[in-house]
This record gives structure tokens, sequence and C-alpha cells, in this order.
């Protein structure tokens, strides 16, 4: 693992399963998990430098992502090309969603519809309105008013990706990282033909941090160029990112996310 980048098992240059490599590289071939004792013996010396050498990798990375060259056109052509059946029936869905002023519910005390298992008594009784059928609440109308003001403004939609070392690091395995990948392809061209309706943004969290920022609200990729440079800023992100889990913390930072700007809404319970 210490021969050449890619390997498996070392501790001095990147690769999958070693002791303490920089960063995650991997070269095709099967990986070597050492043991967790192994890695608990390199230096915190030791992690400082790597640590140091991943962030100067990761910033080499972006800068080169931005030249965009061949190799990069043909992932995305690849990750495309395995989603691109499914965005015609996303789009298709988008195109049909209904926004819900009201959830439907029981609607009880009716003279027709099913019979009110509560209100046997009161039919035996002789009363007429044990019945009870499906519809939208009847709610009062400065409340409809409220509603038909918010409703002019977009809905917005929040994905949180998973973009952990640990997706970079079992991709060989069981396809995780190409799956997310796809995912957010999927999301990034059913979304632009809709933009008018909805308003989105990509977050992912990892060790490094609870929200990665790579799509935001009101700056959507306007091309299938800068969509691609979303998917290799998140690729990059799972193989630089250091080790760790924020799960529950990017859950509650993408809520905060979403109501960040729609003052009306945040604070209240």
């Amino acid at each position: 693992g210490n021969t050449w980048a890619g390997g498996s098992g070392g501790s001095d240059t990147a690769g999958l399963g070693g002791r303490g490599g920089p960063y995650r590289l991997w070269d095709g071939n099967p990986v070597h998990q050492v043991s967790e004792e192994a890695k608990n013996e390199v230096s915190e010396e030791a992690k400082q430098k790597a640590r140091a050498l991943a962030e100067a990798a990761w910033k080499e990375r972006l800068e080169s992502i931005e030249k965009m060259d061949d190799e990069m056109w043909k992932m995305y052509n690849g990750v495309l090309s395995n989603v691109e059946s499914h965005v015609a029936a996303m789009e298709n869905i988008l195109r049909q969603a209904q926004d819900k002023k009201t959830e439907r519910k029981w609607l009880k005390n009716r003279s027709d519809g099913e019979l009110d298992d509560a209100r046997l008594v009161e039919g035996v009784a002789g009363d007429r309105l044990v019945f009870k059928k499906r519809g939208k609440a009847e709610v009062p109308d400065h409340q409809n008013q409220n509603e038909d003001r918010q409703d002019k403004g977009k809905r917005r939609l929040c994905f949180v990706m998973d973009c952990s070392g640990s997706m970079y690091r079992f991709n060989g395995l069981d396809g995780r990282l190409n799956r997310m990948l796809e995912a957010t392809c999927l999301i990034m061209e059913a979304m632009d033909k809709h933009l008018d309706r909805f308003d989105y943004c990509i977050l992912g969290h990892s060790g490094d941090t609870e929200k990665a920022e790579f799509v935001n609200f009101g700056q959507h990729p306007q091309s299938r160029g800068e969509r691609l440079k979303v998917l290799q800023r998140m690729l990059a992100h799972t193989q630089f990112c250091w080790p760790g889990d924020h799960t529950i913390e990017a859950t509650k930072a993408a809520i905060d996310h979403v109501l960040d700007g729609l003052p009306s809404v945040k604070g209240q319970d």
C-alpha cells in the first residue's frame, strides 16, 4: 500500500483500507482492510500531516473540476444514461403535482357514507347522522386567504445527500456512491423544467460537516456543464473528507436551511 497511490493497506499514500493515508483513492484492485488497532497506532502528528495533504489535494481537484475534461464528461454521460429513462417520469410527477391546502380526513356526523362504528348507539336510538366519509375539512375564510397568499410562492424542496467517506470506500462493493450520483443527476435534470413552481437545494453531510452546499435555493445549475460540476464536487467530497458521521445534525441543518429566508414561518412551533 505504500508503493503507489491507489493501493491498499498502506499509511503514506492515498488508497483504501490503509492505516492512515491522506485521502481515499481506488485503483480498481481488491481492497484489504487493516484492523482498527493498526489505525490507532498512527500518531497524531502523522494524522495532521495526512489531513494537510488531503486539503491540498482537494483544492487541486476543485480547480481541475472547473476545466471539465473529457473524462469528466464521460462520467456525467454514463450517469445520465442510467437515469435518462426516469427523468421524463419524474418530470410528469412534478407537472401533475398539486398543492394541498387541507388534508383529507374523516368527516363525521353525516347522513350518508360509511357507517361510523363510534355512533352505533346513536343509530339505534334513531339518530340519522351516524355516517362518515372522506373529504376536506372546512376552514375559516381568513385561513383560506392566508393560504392563498402563501401559495403564490414556490415550493421549497431540500435534498440531503450522504457524502461521507464510506460512500467512496464501499462503492466498489455495492455501488452506493454511483446510485447517489445518479439520484442527484435525476433530480437536477427533472427539476430544470419546473423551476417556475419549485425551488430546490442539494446539501451533503460527511465527517467534515453537517451541511455542505452543492446547489442552493435560487442558484440552480443552468446547463449540463454546471450539473457536471455539482456531481464532481460531490464525488470529490466523498474522497477527501475526514471519517465521521453527522447524519442527525444534517437533518436539523437542512430544516433550518429551508426555513431560512421565510420569516413568517421560521421560529413558529
